[in-house]
């Protein structure tokens, strides 16, 4: 069986995002949220969306 273990971490390191585009992204994300709670709050009559992780940029 081929050792790939090299191979991996060098295309992992390719495709990783950097903590600061996470962060960044993690930010993006929770104000398009916020956004959307805030319209929902002022003009749907109390109603409360809920909103579930998918993929594999969860937190």
């Amino acid at each position: 069986m081929a050792n790939c273990h090299k191979l991996f971490l060098y295309f992992h390191s390719n495709i990783a995002l950097k903590k600061c585009r996470k962060e960044s992204l993690r930010k993006s994300r929770n104000a398009v949220r916020e956004k959307i709670r805030d319209y929902f709050r002022d003009k749907q009559n109390g109603f409360s969306p809920k909103f579930h992780g998918q993929g594999s940029f969860m937190s």
